[in-house]
């Protein structure tokens, strides 16, 4: 059973000692109103938050300056080996950490690499997700005096960019000797916000993974069903717009049969435009007894009685349309053009066609 504290915020958890799980680790958190809890325990029974972070104690890393070269982040981690002395890595292998230290220079944390895998892997196995690592010494603000910081492991002591590790108090209130400082113990300054330049220690392959706020499983039902549906209006609106396609190639091919009945010979390039300018044409040099809008009105008072007919050609001439398509086509559009009052006087055309002259009025 894991402690608590009301309205968890954030609750940062002290790394010291070998990675296990059941090592008692030192924790403090915030709550909503900015008020400190602490207290020590194994990870499975520190209390729930939704952020949690790690910090380092001075011992368990080393920090650097550098002068590097301009790189990617990744690159710079890479440079980093090759950079610092042997001597100071030590044996084990070590994860790097860098971040600005102004000046064109490179600051760099490293620690044990496995160790500090050890323990991320031990707070996963416990569905802790951990978003941060500090350095202890980047919990404290850039001072010019000596900042003091007590806990049960030791005395550290920052100022600026310098900081300082003391396993002894006493060895530190000799070192401090008269010096001004600023004191605190911790966790008085767990709820504080690391110093703008702090760097996070979770880079690289320890960098956190984003983690959805909800288990994925529980929607897969959901997901397939949805995923389904948009398949289905997806070829429902293919199938719709294969149709619309299907009808606006057939007008257009009836428009451009149509257009070449009514002026055989004429390139056609654009129907719709060509016919407008033929009908402009014809009401400027017929005069006003056969207009393009006389035209035009006595197309659409025919196509409502003859929609459909396939034409050999059409031509309007002193206001009389002259159609000539099939004899038995002839025929039946002749009786229906006459039972709807147009005044249709059939002449033979063409072999196996009759030309029907329709006068512009009716009967």
């Amino acid at each position: 059973m894991s402690l608590a504290f009301p309205h968890p915020v954030l609750l940062r958890v002290i790394l010291a000692g070998a990675a296990s799980s059941d090592t008692r680790l030192q924790w403090c958190g915030v709550d909503a109103t900015g008020q400190l809890h602490a207290g020590q325990s194994s990870i499975a029974l520190l209390p729930a938050a939704p952020a949690i972070e790690l910090v380092l104690m001075p011992a368990a890393y080393s920090t650097h300056v550098l002068d590097l070269p301009r790189q990617s982040p990744q690159r710079l981690r890479a440079l980093v080996p090759h950079a610092l002395d042997d001597r100071m890595l030590g044996g084990q292998q070590r994860h790097f950490a860098i971040g600005s230290a102004g000046g064109g220079q490179t600051r760099v944390i490293a620690c044990d690499k496995s160790w500090l895998q050890q323990w991320l892997s031990l707070f996963a196995a416990q569905n802790r997700p951990v978003r941060a690592a500090w350095a202890l010494a980047d919990l404290l603000q850039p001072e010019t005096l000596w900042q003091r910081l007590d806990t049960e492991e030791g005395v550290l002591l920052a100022r600026l960019d310098e900081s300082v590790w003391f396993d002894s108090a006493a060895i530190a209130d000799q070192w401090l000797a008269d010096q001004p400082v600023q004191s605190a113990r911790w966790p008085d300054v767990c709820g504080d916000k690391p110093r703008a330049d702090a760097i996070n220690l979770l880079q690289g392959e320890h960098a956190p993974r984003l983690t959805l706020p909800f288990n994925p499983k529980l929607f897969k039902r959901s997901a397939v069903l949805i995923a389904a549906l948009l398949v289905v209006m997806t070829l429902g609106s293919l199938s719709d717009w294969w149709q619309l396609h299907q009808q606006a190639t057939a007008l257009q091919r009836e428009l451009r049969q149509t257009f070449a009945a009514a002026f055989p010979g004429t390139p056609i390039v654009d129907p719709v435009l060509q016919l407008q300018s033929q009908l402009q044409a014809a009401g400027a040099t017929q005069g006003a007894g056969a207009t393009g809008a006389d035209f035009t009105a006595l197309l659409q008072r025919i196509d409502a009685v003859a929609s459909g007919t396939h034409l050999h050609r059409l031509q309007f001439e002193n206001g009389q349309l002259q159609m000539e398509l099939a004899n038995n086509d002839a025929s039946a559009l002749q009786q229906k053009l006459s039972t709807a009052g147009f005044k249709v006087d059939p002449q033979p055309g063409a072999v196996g066609s009759t030309i029907l002259r329709i006068q512009g009025g009716q009967k």
